[in-house]
């Protein structure tokens, strides 16, 4: 199956981008569902879109601010004729640089991942806009000292713009008092996007502790208290999405799939695909997925 980058032509080596059209995702040519091959955050300036991502439509109109993530499955919905977008799109690997050098807010990755909508209001569509098309400008300066701090500060920046809208609306936030539990599952997170992107098994919730130095009981305490959710659920959301993309990829066997998730056997592998996909055993999933 294509990606994103593929089909709109965002070349691979670059880390980060400003993405203002996906007409080229939407047309007739291509394919019907594509790879997010890495973070996307967007906001509607004018129109109005419905996109499918795993399986869910979402309604945009102007204002809205969306994220997509790494392996997320972008399916053809409907762009309107007067559509506007302007976003970013970061590469997993330049999220994992940008999170080891600098401080930035949660809320940015963490809306991509659970694929919140908010909106924001005229003044705040303002001064997003100004953010990523002066970071579209540095992008394409000439190199300098600090092309690359200035880069990452403003990235930071939006994140924070988007942290503030999120407080507006009233969107519960993540507290700003657990320094040692962010940079535990900024670090647990990684691993996650190193299995998915790298083809490394993942480990269960005693692994990760194991690797993260920490108790399972507290590993699990910290992911609940700062990502709303337990390290289990991540971790198996995080594999069934990951087994989404790799069945749409008919080159590898059901048993190949499982040996790459890191699953004990085949049969194992289908019993947790039927508890987390409705019943359907990983042989029905990509049935559908090739239709």
């Amino acid at each position: 199956m294509e990606s994103l980058a593929e089909i709109c032509e965002i070349p691979i080596y670059e880390n980060i981008l400003v993405v203002d059209n996906l007409r080229a995702a939407y047309a007739p040519s291509s394919p019907h569902k594509l790879v997010v091959d890495g973070f996307i955050i967007a906001i509607i300036l004018e129109g109005n879109a419905k996109i499918i991502v795993d399986d869910v439509e979402y309604s945009l109109e102007r204002g809205d601010i969306f994220g997509c993530n790494p392996r997320n499955i972008l399916e053809k919905s409907m762009l309107s004729i007067d559509l506007k977008i302007l976003g970013i799109f970061v590469s997993p690997e330049y999220v994992a640089k940008l999170l080891s050098t600098i401080t930035i807010d949660w809320s940015f990755l963490i809306m991509a991942s659970t694929h919140e909508v908010l909106h924001a209001n005229d003044e705040e569509i303002t001064h997003l806009v100004a953010y990523i098309e002066l970071l579209r400008k540095r992008l394409a300066a000439e190199n300098t000292k600090h092309k690359e701090e200035s880069i990452q500060l403003l990235i930071q920046s939006m994140g924070l713009e988007i942290f503030d809208i999120k407080q507006r609306q009233g969107t519960p936030t993540r507290e700003t008092t657990y320094s040692a539990g962010e940079n535990l599952v900024q670090r647990f997170l990684l691993m996650l996007t190193e299995s998915s992107q790298h083809g490394k098994p993942y480990l269960n919730v005693n692994g990760y502790a194991e690797r993260l130095n920490v108790t399972s009981k507290y590993f699990s305490f910290v992911c609940k208290n700062i990502l709303g959710k337990s390290a289990s659920e991540i971790i198996k959301e995080d594999i069934m999405r990951t087994a989404n993309v790799l069945l749409h990829d008919n080159s590898l066997s059901i048993k190949q799939i499982s040996d790459r998730l890191g699953f004990a056997n085949q049969s194992h592998f289908g019993t947790f695909v039927r508890r987390h996909s409705g019943g359907k055993s990983p042989q029905e999933l990509r049935n559908n997925k090739n239709l």
